[in-house]
Order: C-alpha cells, then sequence, then structure tokens
C-alpha cells in the first residue's frame, strides 16, 4: 500500500519505506513510525477485504465418504487444508532467503542430473522447516526424474498432508502410483485433481490415455472430450481424441481432429502418424506414406512410423529404403523385436546374409509375439540353407512350424 511518500509492505515482519528519502528501501521504519504503519495497514486490509471474491477460499466439492477414505489411505487428503494455509503463523520470507536459495540450489542440481544432492539441500532445507510444503514436492519431482517413484509418493504424501489441496503434489502423486503400475489408485488422483483444478484438463488427458490403454476408448472419448473445453495444450490432446476415434472406426472425426492438431502444431507427435492410420482405413496407400514420410521428419523418434514405412517399402522390393526405415525404427526403439525381424527379412532379400542372421537372432533374444515369432526363425533357415547347414535349416523351419500350430 502506497500513500505517495511512504509503501507499507504486509509480511510476518512488516515493512514501512520511506520512498522519497530512501527509494531503495533500504531502512525498515515499521516500528519507529507505528501510527503511519498501522493506517496503511488498515488501508491495505480493508482493500483486500473489499477486492477479494466471497467465495476465492472455498475448496474442492465434497466428496463421498467411502471415496475419501480411498483417498486418505493413498495420502491424497490428508490433516490440512488449504484454507488452513491462510491462518497459520508463518515465518516472514526475508528471515528464511538462505533456505529460499537452498531450494533453488537443489533445482541446479536437479537439471543436471545431481538426484542425490538436489535431495539432501531440500531434506536441509526441511530441516529448518519442515513445513514447505513446496519442498516436499520438490523432492518427489526430484526422486521422480530419477526414477525412484516409490519415494516420491511419500514426499508428495508429505506435501499433501499440510495442504490436501496442493494441486502440483495431488497430479504427480497420481502420476508416480501410474509409473508403479498401481492404475486404479492413480485414477483417483486424477480424478481428485479435475475437482481441484477444475479449469485445468491436464489429468484428463492422462484419464483419456489409462481408458484407451484399458480397451474402453468410448470412455476415452468421453473424458477427452471434457478435457477440450479446459485449459490444455490441445495439439496433443486432439491426438489422443484421434487414436480413441480410429479404434471405434470413426474414421471422419479422427481425420477431422487430426487435422485441426498437426494444423495448430506441424511437428506435434504422432499426428501424422494417426493420419497415415487414417489413409490406411481407407486404402490410400500413397497419402498413408506421405503422412508417415511427415511424421519421421517432424518425429524421427517415432519407431512405429519408421516402421510401417519399412514394411511398405519391403513390400515394394525397395530394399534399401526399406532396410534403412526398418535400422530407424530400432534405433529408436532397441527392444523392438518385430523390427528387428522385418530387417532381417529386408537384409535376408539383399544378399546380405551375416546381417540378416543378427538380426534375426536379436529379434527372437526380445521374445516377439507368437503371431510374428515364425518370421525370424524362417529367416534363419533360409540363412543356413544358403549356407548348406541343411539340419540347423530344418531345425529353424520346425522351430516356426511349431509357433505357427501354438505348441
Amino acid at each position: 500500500m502506497r500513500d505517495g511518500q511512504f509503501k507499507f509492505i504486509l509480511a510476518p515482519t512488516r515493512e514501512l519505506y520511506d520512498i522519497t528519502a530512501d527509494p531503495g528501501e533500504r531502512t525498515n521504519l515499521a516500528a519507529s513510525n507505528q501510527a503511519r504503519a498501522d493506517t496503511l495497514e488498515r488501508a491495505l486490509r480493508a482493500l483486500l477485504a473489499k477486492t477479494t471474491r466471497a467465495d476465492a477460499a472455498a475448496g474442492p466439492a465434497t466428496v463421498a465418504p467411502e471415496v475419501e477414505q480411498k483417498l486418505r489411505a493413498l495420502g491424497y487428503v490428508g490433516g490440512g487444508s488449504a484454507k488452513n494455509l491462510e491462518t497459520r503463523v508463518r515465518r516472514d520470507p526475508k528471515d528464511t532467503i538462505e533456505l529460499y536459495n537452498l531450494l533453488k540450489l537443489a533445482g541446479s542440481d536437479s537439471e543436471a542430473g545431481r538426484y542425490d544432492d538436489a535431495a539432501a539441500k531440500v531434506r536441509q532445507a526441511l530441516a529448518a522447516d519442515p513445513e514447505i510444503i513446496d519442498a516436499h514436492a520438490q523432492l518427489g519431482n526430484i526422486f521422480t526424474k530419477a526414477g525412484r517413484h516409490a519415494e516420491a509418493v511419500a514426499a508428495y504424501t508429505q506435501a499433501l498432508a499440510l495442504d490436501s489441496e496442493h494441486a502440483m503434489s495431488t497430479y504427480n502423486l497420481a502420476l508416480a502410483y501410474r509409473q508403479l503400475g498401481r492404475v486404479d489408485d492413480a485414477i483417483l488422483g486424477f480424478e481428485r485433481s479435475t475437482v481441484i483444478e477444475p479449469r485445468s484438463g491436464r489429468a484428463h488427458f492422462q484419464l483419456g490415455d489409462i481408458h484407451m490403454q484399458r480397451g474402453d476408448a468410448a470412455k476415452a472419448v468421453e473424458v477427452l472430450q471434457r478435457g477440450l473445453t479446459l485449459d490444455i495444450d490441445r495439439p496433443p490432446f486432439l491426438v489422443k481424441l484421434g487414436e480413441a476415434y480410429l479404434t471405434l472406426k470413426r474414421i471422419d472425426e479422427a481425420e477431422k481432429v487430426l487435422k485441426e492438431a498437426v494444423a495448430l502444431r506441424a511437428d506435434v507427435p504422432r499426428g501424422q502418424y494417426n493420419l497415415a492410420l487414417v489413409h490406411e482405413q481407407r486404402g490410400d496407400a500413397a497419402g498413408a506414406r506421405a503422412a508417415y514420410e511427415a511424421e519421421v521428419a517432424k518425429n524421427p523418434k517415432n519407431y512405429g512410423a519408421q516402421f510401417n514405412l519399412g514394411k511398405a517399402m519391403l513390400a515394394a522390393g525397395r530394399l534399401p529404403d526399406a532396410i534403412a526405415r526398418l535400422r530407424g525404427s530400432v534405433a529408436a526403439k532397441p527392444d523392438f523385436a518385430e523390427g528387428y525381424l522385418y530387417l532381417a527379412k529386408a537384409l535376408l532379400d539383399a544378399g546380405n546374409l551375416p546381417a540378416a542372421t543378427e538380426a534375426a537372432k536379436q529379434g527372437l533374444a526380445l521374445k516377439p509375439e507368437r503371431s510374428i515369432a515364425p518370421l525370424g526363425h524362417y529367416v534363419l533357415a533360409d540363412v543356413y540353407s544358403r549356407q548348406g547347414r541343411e539340419n540347423e535349416a530344418a531345425r529353424e523351419v520346425a522351430l516356426a512350424q511349431r509357433l505357427e500350430r501354438g505348441r
């Protein structure tokens, strides 16, 4: 609050400066000029009362007791609430700047991958003040980056014990549960996030993705459509919605949202890839290849686009191009068994027997699905036969046929 000559700051330790005589605000007059400080504080509080919405402190809607019990058991609901933050006594920021600096240094350590050093600094700050909510959340973020998701859960739970409506910790705790494979627990957290952050759609994206993975594309469409009305990064949402429409064979709707996604952001991951699938559904091979090429140009790590291009080129007899694309697919995803097996077939057709043998063995070692595994054995059988190793060739044929019969 300013009155022309004086500037007043309302904080646990009040501040009053004569900005005419002391423009650098170096001398705090709050103690020596209490009357002026009191006058400005009253004016500031009156302004706050006048300009603060009556419902600003209202928390999220209540939930059913059985749901709250589950949320509490998982750490989403602790003992505190956002309202308590407005009433509890807190330390003055001026007196705790060293803790702020410590957390900033921890952030730098985390960015550099020094996770143990980062965690140690955060814990040092929490030892001085265990009620720094954002420090608990920062510790959770550090553990998440380090892949230590169980420890991240513990840290986010501590943050939520202090503030049950801490939006970042609620969302990140749900992500941590998902990383741990506790998907039902994650769903509860994402659903709570939609209540705590009613204008944010990020939890809707996660819920839509989970429903897709569970094979419920219709439910995914419902959640994602609702999310599109909120504050979101629109292109990835549209791509995910397009994938759900494709699963449901709603091709026209898929094409519409996917075209909007790539129009908004040309390099949105999987945008052109899914448009290629639209073209394939319509029997447009040339359109599909063009879309796959566009995806690879923008997102070369999309192994699926590289693989599908490689298969198409292999079928067309364009062996050098097929080999290049299939090599790109396994480079982008080194554990992609199917990619290695198709690469082995392309190398075999090109007459590169040693490379074909190596690729086939790599693919089989990655334990491909039964439906594709015979390809690797047939490639090896062909290689061995060309090399005059008939017994080994016969053994590979037998293995392939046994897989095909489902034994």
